[in-house]
């Protein structure tokens, strides 16, 4: 017999391998299954084939949502393994984060005292009206330039106009940063939903530069946003006054005709009664 295991005693020992060592059995097995479908492992070959994919759409600043779902695209494309999510989400981040250092140190080169200070009064509480002091109901300036009507009524249309100058004089105020990050409308508009999408004090808890950065985005973002959205309530108010006074001349055009008629109908009423008589 040998070293021979009785065939009890082997799958026995075999139960218990699986039992003890889970891990190394289920890495076996993977093996086997990716062998069998011609996959290659995640490690080493995933990680290299994912670094320029997804430093592509980091660049173009694309939601980090849709970086991972291309990268798990890719990686059954090219006949990958599959990972679970933390590493893949580890490598986006670590990927973001490369790409944001330049930004941010860009952006703590280029700020003067008083920049800083026109972006740091947009984390400060609006003041109430008359000399009280702003409380912990009274909202955030940065909080007020998250909102944004789609109302065409005139009081909100005349509200976002005012709105729209104060912007404008931010972004006038702050173009110089702006033109040195030389942000594209796809990054100006991820680092402002990312504020728009977060509280006040996740925010606050950034590094200086990296929430400067936020910050430029954030007024630049209403800046466009702003002049779109007047200019789709003059589009729709143009729309409205012309649809009402299309209607309004059909309304005219049908009562003219029905005087028309009323009128033709008296006219040969009277024809009629005189050829009578």
């Amino acid at each position: 017999m040998g070293n021979t295991w009785p065939a009890g005693q082997a799958s026995r020992w075999k139960r218990w391998k699986l039992h003890l060592y889970p891990k190394a059995t289920s890495s076996r097995h993977r093996g086997f299954i990716l062998d069998f479908y011609g996959f290659k492992p995640f490690r080493p070959h995933g990680r290299p084939v994912l670094t320029e994919e997804i430093a592509r759409p980091v660049r173009s600043q694309i939601r980090p949502k849709v970086i991972f779902w291309r990268c798990v695209d890719v990686l059954i494309r090219k006949k990958i393994e599959v990972p679970g999510y933390f590493p893949l989400a580890d490598q986006i981040l670590s990927a973001i984060k490369t790409h944001t250092q330049p930004l941010a140190a860009t952006i703590g080169g280029t700020l003067d005292t008083a920049t800083r200070a026109v972006l740091d009064d947009r984390l400060t509480q609006e003041p109430l009206a008359g000399p009280t002091v702003p409380g912990k109901t009274s909202a955030y300036k940065l909080t007020l330039m998250k909102k944004l009507s789609q109302s065409t009524k005139p009081a909100k249309v005349k509200q976002r106009v005012a709105d729209l100058d104060l912007v404008r004089g931010l972004y006038h105020q702050l173009s110089p940063a702006l033109q040195a990050v030389a942000l594209k409308p796809g990054g100006i508009q991820y680092y402002a939903h990312s504020v728009i999408q977060s509280e006040i004090f996740q925010l606050m808890r950034r590094d200086d530069p990296d929430r400067y950065l936020h910050l430029l985005a954030l007024i630049a973002h209403p800046y466009y946003r702003l002049q779109d959205n007047l200019v789709d309530v003059l589009l729709a108010s143009l729309r409205s006054f012309q649809n009402g006074a299309i209607r309004e001349h059909k309304e005219q055009c049908y009562a003219h005709r029905e005087q028309r008629n009323e009128s033709l109908k008296a006219l040969l009423g009277g024809l009629e009664r005189g050829l009578v008589w």
